[in-house]
């Protein structure tokens, strides 16, 4: 086939001559294409490589080692296919990993706020203390503090208005402290309230005098205080943190802040132990995600990575990898 051939045609060959033109044209197209599929093939070395390159490349000699060469071609396309696939299936397990750690993460992070509001208990150890001593009824208690509540009162305001009321001897309730607290005019503070409704003998004469108001005036204050929807907005936001209050009270009252506070009082003492518990769980992590590909990763597309480990365009298969992080975490 070294000599052309000439075949005479009678009439008109043009569209022959162009359909023949356009047919070589796309023959070197395919022939540059599988050229450089061929060094490409080549470059993952080893015996297969090269049978591959050889193979992509007889394509550009034509007859039947173009045949060769599609066939091999085809060969090579399935297996990228293959191992795509697997390593699909590799890259969602880890992927199923990490979204497992990071729920855990998060509940060790929930678990940190948890233990942080049991510590914050310990703001209320006065109160808690006098309410044990005096032997107080833990309903009333609560109802007193859904009655500073609707004042706008926290719940630590209202056990120091509690307190101030007890020391006043019945001449001060903790609902007129909360009430002159709701007017803002004889005070900010429970004991500052309380002093001045005892001084005046009474919320209304205490407003009137400090605030320089008449009676009518100052009785038309608590009616605004306790109508006025704007200042049922403000005692909201005023009582808005009273269930971190209640919880941090309760967390006292059961023992968890005792507990929260000896293992951080235990973590300032010993540092390096809780560090270290942080590391390991880190390397744990990444041991994990490891296994998880391990375990995806079909017997061939490991064997095929470990055939390019060898030839230096692999890292190994997702078994390997594992081991020699497993080992790394246990140095």
């Amino acid at each position: 086939m070294g000599e052309g051939i000439n075949i005479p045609l009678d009439g008109d060959d043009t569209q022959i001559r162009a359909k023949l033109k356009r047919v070589k044209a796309e023959a070197a197209q395919a022939g540059k294409a599988f050229g450089n599929a061929s060094s490409q093939a080549a470059r993952v070395g080893g015996a297969g490589g090269g049978m591959l390159a050889r193979g992509i490349g007889g394509f550009q000699q034509g007859g039947a080692a173009g045949a060769i060469g599609l066939g091999l071609t085809a060969a090579g396309v399935a297996l990228n296919a293959f191992l795509a696939r697997d390593a699909e299936r590799v890259s969602m397990a880890k992927a199923r990993e990490v979204r497992s750690q990071e729920r855990d993460a998060q509940a060790r992070t929930v678990m940190e706020r948890r233990d942080a509001l049991a510590a914050g208990g310990k703001s209320f150890m006065g109160a808690a203390r006098r309410m044990i001593a005096r032997d107080s009824d833990p309903g009333l208690m609560r109802s007193r503090v859904e009655m500073g509540a609707k004042y706008g009162m926290s719940m630590s305001e209202t056990l120091m208005a509690y307190d101030e009321a007890l020391a006043s001897g019945g001449s001060v309730t903790t609902g007129n402290i909360a009430v002159g607290m709701a007017t803002g005019l004889i005070g900010d503070t429970p004991a500052a309230v309380a002093a001045n409704i005892r001084k005046f003998n009474g919320v209304q004469n205490a407003i009137a005098a400090v605030a320089n108001m008449s009676q009518d005036e100052a009785a038309s204050a608590i009616s605004n205080v306790e109508n006025n929807p704007r200042a049922a907005n403000i005692a909201r936001a005023g009582a808005a943190m009273n269930p971190v209050e209640e919880a941090q009270m309760a967390a006292l009252m059961s023992g968890e802040t005792a507990s929260v506070l000896g293992r951080q009082a235990s973590d300032q003492l010993n540092p390096g132990a809780r560090l270290a518990s942080q590391a390991a769980q880190k390397a744990m992590d990444t041991v994990n995600q490891l296994r998880a590909a391990a375990e995806a990763q079909s017997t061939m597309a490991a064997l095929l990575a470990e055939m390019g480990r060898v030839v230096g365009v692999s890292e190994g298969s997702a078994g390997r990898q594992l081991a020699a992080g497993a080992q790394a975490a246990a140095e």
